[in-house]
């Protein structure tokens, strides 16, 4: 085996430059950029991430499969000419967004950040991800290196493909794997065969599980391997691409363009839907450089010379973006994000000029790899101690750190010695009693779950087993839609629910969501007013939240599904925390992102109750009435009046954020949910 993949003597060779594929690098970068710049103007511009896996498939397979066939394939070489290409940029990147990261964000961001830096230099971001959230969830926009989950995927391919064609190229499987009867097809067989298992993958994960489908290699991998397929006909059958180039560049033009106009983000993407921008990339590279759109409109002198400075544009306009976003605590005008993407522009020009161009032309090849990838470790290292609160940043106020850096909802449920998953969606606390309450919601549910398993761990014998069945921002209201790509599983979510509830052990049901964020408005500074729109369909139309008839239908629904339950089982409705920017700590300190001082001394301990919340509350209290459902309600502890604590006597945060209270805080003053758990309570 060691011998099968042993660097062998001979020239090393590297496909033609072509400067249309510099173009159409232009096309892929621009449409990114603008879309995360101006979503509204180019829907589909996210799809330009595709195009360039598709270039990255065809290039690197043209690289590894001539070599192979002349036998002058050499590790060594090929990696070297990878870490050449991708660590100079990307390592300026990683430090910039750390040195900035340290100097302007608060410690919970400087703490996440971190582990992107890490995940970025060790090319496993698509991983982290993948387990956070889906690409369009809110939070997204306040992750400056959420982009290199692209570039996470490639470094994959790099490490994957070459092994693998080395081993059936040195091993003689090529002539079981490949079609060998013709020149230079003995490549085609394995390319295809992996396309098709990546394919089905990505069409089954589309439905099945959206996020993954998204970040993770395998249902991605097709892409590329599409690149790898036109590298086996280009390199040894041309003239079946070349014969009609002209047409064939025009219509992987409209392809191209159509992917643009017509995907968006509600698409179940990338599904079938990424058909439409990898086969017009195929198209326009298939034709050649001579073809007439690549010719005419992908040669061109300024499109070239932004695609030659594409990779380093790519990685410096979102961290541009976004931390702009997270210091104005909202989306920047649009002038400033026009500014901005002129500055990476310029940003880039001042990457490939004087970092990538120097370093190529370097001629001590060993040491400057040594260089970059001992540099690579060091910003890896870094991003590590910044995530172990080893590395903090400039301005850190001790309570508020001590609120931001306790574990979440998730993290506790997760992670916790009390908690144990049962499914995706499904989490138990166990009790030494057999009954079950469930408890049925989203992450204004599960960040009950520190004083549910504090509760349980401490009268193990008075209390009820707690299954949490949870969505993050699903509202657990039969009908209700949204169609946001990480909501696609929420329909699951309340299925798993009513499977449970019909149980005989289920003694009691909770029921409880982000009310304030569902019916009132979005909180927080990381959300536009549109990023979700939730929605009740009627008769083959929509219905939104935020028009009145569709929270009637929504808020009728809930009723409904109560009346259902109740028939069997008492059922509590949790009514919601109060919410607003006005209770998160984040805002408290926002005033320190530039100076240093104290955050909290000047901060009322209480603040007014939003008069919307405040009617909502009011009307879901007259839903629990009629529908037979028992309320439980947080603001009785939380609030006098209208006035409402966000500030303990302590002079600690009582929240976490804008609308999630703080762990330490539910685990000890949340006693209002206690009885929905107490056995003795729900027999009596």
């Amino acid at each position: 085996m060691a011998q099968a993949l042993a660097a062998v003597d001979g020239p090393f060779s590297h496909p033609k430059y072509r400067p249309d594929i510099d173009g159409l690098r232009a096309i892929a970068v621009l449409s990114v950029v603008v879309f995360h710049a101006f979503p509204t103007a180019l829907p589909g511009g996210f799809v330009g991430v595709d195009v360039f896996f598709v270039i990255s498939g065809y290039l690197i397979s043209t690289i590894i499969f001539s070599n192979l066939e002349r036998g002058s394939f050499s590790f060594r070489q090929f990696y070297e000419r990878r870490v050449t290409r991708i660590f100079p940029a990307l390592l300026l990147v990683l430090v910039a967004s750390l040195a900035f990261g340290w100097f302007a964000l608060l410690a919970d961001e400087f703490d996440a950040l971190g582990k992107h830096v890490a995940g970025g230099a060790g090319f496993f971001s698509n991983w982290l991800l993948r387990g956070e959230s889906g690409y369009f969830d809110r939070a997204a926009a306040t992750k400056p290196l959420l982009h290199l989950w692209s570039l996470a995927i490639e470094e994959q391919f790099y490490l994957f493909w070459p092994l693998l064609l080395t081993l059936v190229h040195r091993l003689g499987w090529v002539h079981r794997l490949g079609w060998v009867h013709r020149r230079g097809s003995r490549f085609f067989g394995i390319t295809a065969g992996i396309a098709a298992l990546s394919f089905a993958a990505n069409i089954h994960d589309s439905g099945a599980d959206p996020v993954a489908d998204y970040y993770l290699p395998l249902p991605r991998f097709w892409e590329l391997m599409l690149g790898g397929l036109l590298a086996c006909v280009r390199l040894h059958q041309p003239r079946i691409v070349e014969r009609y180039r002209g047409l064939t560049s025009w219509a992987g033009a409209i392809l191209l363009l159509l992917g643009l106009i017509v995907i968006h983000e509600g698409r179940a993407f990338p599904g079938w839907w990424a058909l439409l921008p990898t086969m017009g990339a195929v198209l326009v590279i298939s034709a050649g450089p001579d073809a007439g759109f690549n010719q005419s409109v992908l040669g061109n002198k300024r499109l070239v010379w932004l695609g030659l400075i594409s990779y380093p544009l790519y990685l410096w306009h979102w961290p541009l973006l976004s931390f702009a976003r997270v210091l104005e605590e909202s989306a920047p005008a649009p002038w400033i994000r026009a500014l901005l993407m002129g500055g990476a522009v310029v940003l880039a020009w001042l990457t490939y000029r004087f970092v990538e161009q120097p370093l190529r032309a370097a001629r001590l090849a060993t040491a400057r790899i040594t260089v970059l990838v001992g540099l690579m470790v060091c910003v890896a290292v870094g991003g590590t101690l910044a995530r172990k609160h080893l590395f903090l940043a400039r301005d850190t106020d001790p309570k508020f750190l001590a609120v931001v850096t306790a574990p979440n909802e998730w993290e506790y449920l997760k992670h916790s010695p009390h908690s144990r998953r049962i499914s995706e969606d499904v989490f138990e606390i166990a009790s030494a009693e057999s009954d079950i309450t469930v408890f049925l919601g989203d992450s204004h549910m599960a960040q009950y779950g520190p004083r549910l398993g504090e509760l349980i761990t401490r009268e193990p014998d008075s209390t009820n087993t707690a299954l949490l069945v949870l969505g993050g921002g699903c509202p657990p209201i039969p009908g209700v839609l949204e169609d946001a790509l990480i909501h696609r599983g929420c329909a699951d979510v309340l299925a798993e629910a009513r499977a449970l509830i019909g149980r005989t052990d289920v003694k009691a049901v909770v029921i409880g969501g982000a009310w304030n964020t569902y019916f009132v408005d979005e909180v927080g500074p990381a959300r536009n007013a549109d990023d979700y729109d939730y929605y009740v369909a009627r008769d083959g139309k929509k219905f939104s939240f935020r028009s009145g008839f569709g929270a009637g239908l929504a808020l009728a629904s809930l009723e409904r599904f109560i009346e259902e339950i109740v028939k069997t089982k008492p059922v509590y409705l949790l009514l919601d925390n109060p919410s607003g920017i006005n209770f998160d700590p984040h805002d408290f300190m926002s005033r320190s992102r530039w100076r240093r001082t104290s955050a909290f001394a000047d901060i009322a301990r209480r603040t007014p109750l939003d008069a919307a919340q405040f009617a909502l509350r009011d009307e879901l209290i007259r839903l629990a009435g009629r529908s037979g459902a028992t309320v439980i309600d947080p603001d009785q502890t939380l609030c006098e009046g209208r006035q409402c604590i966000r500030i303990d006597s302590d002079g600690m945060p009582v929240y976490r954020d804008a609308s999630h209270l703080s762990a330490v805080f539910i685990r000890d003053h949340a006693g209002y949910i206690d009885r929905a758990l107490i056995a003795d309570v729900l027999r009596h």
